[in-house]
């Protein structure tokens, strides 16, 4: 009876879990396929190039913010926790409005070469702060075991993010970048008011800042560094498909791309849930029961990357065509070695959750510094010789060399687990 209740327990979970990113994922992905249809290429081409910026600024919030608090927040006993939320959303405060200040700099700066990149990079920076505090309040929903509340406020987003622009007639680059910050503030003071009433959430003065500020530095100081380099790795294909190929190309193959968001999407819930509760389990169980919980968790992520994959080899084409009817005839094929792409980069996710409750942010550091030097190089060759494919093959080269450290990485802090157990023992 006790095994039932826990199985419903954590199905209940996972399904909330799996459906807030689901429910943001597909909102997300219908603005895309509005915009793809309605905006030209080009111009598609260039909220493309804002939206990788952002992703390149949330890189740094993700450092700062959101991995420490995961990690330590789920430590805090009941009645310290809403002052170290408080001091947390504090520091979220300043980290996004700097990042956004960077942002404005930027598009100011590509202003002079190009007036719809720096429309797209103004749209990303403008948003960026009410985005990624909607990601945080998502987030203390997880670390308080609460999903069923982050599945109600990204419901809410989406329903508002939908409306608003179904309710814009001619919706531009800019303006859709401002309805998914005004989404995001909607979403962010919905899962406000549920904690308010639900958990008793209330905001404080920010207390011990410098400390929080210094734990959440020395853990993500590897972080940081990640941020940037899984950036140049990951999405530095963007910037150079814009700039090698044409804002055309960049736009055609972003269509393409939005078919694996959703598997990532996914990655990203799994990730939510899991992380508190490893972080726990790490803390309180053996090096071999560790082990056991990890390697069960990537069985489960490389089965269903795998599912993925096979959905778009097999149903990628006719999906291509009914969500734009005429499509470039490299699209198919890009599909594919990008669902290559997104299955490695599933399973890779993973290892690398790992490795961050093992409090091991050097080694997804030093992977993804190695797939930075690979994409800088063989990426950056392959997209000037062979076009759109050799952007999908850069990306392929790169998650497989991300994947071959990440194992590296793992075996090793895995190892030193068990080593430590044994002197502990001796």
């Amino acid at each position: 009876m006790l095994i039932k209740s826990t199985l419903f327990r954590w199905s209940l979970k996972f399904f909330f879990s799996v459906g807030d990113q689901v429910v943001v994922s597909t909102a997300n992905f219908l603005l895309n396929i509005n915009l793809a249809n309605v905006l030209s290429t080009d111009t598609y081409g260039a909220f493309a190039f804002g939206f990788s910026v952002f992703l390149f600024l949330s890189g740094f919030n993700n450092a700062l913010v959101l991995e420490p608090f995961t990690i330590f927040g789920s430590a805090y006993p009941e009645n310290e926790f809403f002052p170290y939320f408080s001091t947390v959303l504090f520091i979220s405060v300043l980290v996004n409005t700097g990042l956004a200040l960077l942002g404005g700099i930027l598009a100011l700066i590509i202003s002079i070469y190009s007036i719809a990149i720096a429309n797209g990079i103004l749209g990303a920076s403008l948003s960026a702060p009410f985005i990624l505090t909607f990601w945080l309040f998502r987030r203390v929903c997880y670390v308080r075991n609460r999903p069923q509340v982050a599945f109600t406020g990204s419901t809410i987003y989406a329903m508002a993010l939908l409306a608003l622009v179904l309710l814009t007639p001619g919706l531009t680059l800019l303006v859709s970048f401002i309805w998914l910050g005004i989404s995001s503030l909607i979403g962010s003071i919905a899962i406000f008011i549920i904690l308010w009433f639900t958990d008793n959430l209330r905001l404080t003065k920010a207390e011990n800042f410098k400390g929080v500020m210094s734990q959440n530095w020395q853990y993500g100081k590897w972080v940081v560094g990640s941020a940037f380099v899984y950036w140049i790795g990951s999405n530095v294909t963007i910037p150079a498909i814009g700039g090698i190929i044409g804002l055309k190309e960049l736009g055609i193959f972003r269509q393409t791309q939005n078919f694996i968001l959703p598997l990532q999407q996914i990655g990203a819930a799994l990730g939510s849930l899991y992380l508190p509760w490893l972080s726990r389990k790490q803390n309180s169980s053996t090096p071999k029961m560790f082990l056991k919980a990890t390697s069960n968790l990537m069985l489960g992520q490389l089965l269903g990357g795998v599912g993925y994959f096979l959905l778009l080899y097999f149903l990628g084409s006719a999906m291509l065509r009914i969500v734009y009817g005429e499509i470039s005839p490299i699209a198919e094929p890009l599909l594919l070695i990008l669902g290559l792409f997104a299955l490695l980069d599933f399973v890779a996710g993973g290892m690398g959750n790992i490795l961050r409750v093992l409090k091991n942010s050097a080694g997804v550091f030093r992977s993804q510094a190695w797939g930075a030097l690979f994409s800088v190089t063989v990426q950056l060759f392959l997209i000037n010789k062979y076009g759109l494919l050799g952007a999908g093959y850069g990306l392929l080269i790169t998650v497989v060399v991300i994947f071959i450290v990440l194992v590296f990485e793992n075996f090793k802090s895995i190892q030193k687990q068990l080593l430590m157990q044994n002197i502990k023992r001796d």
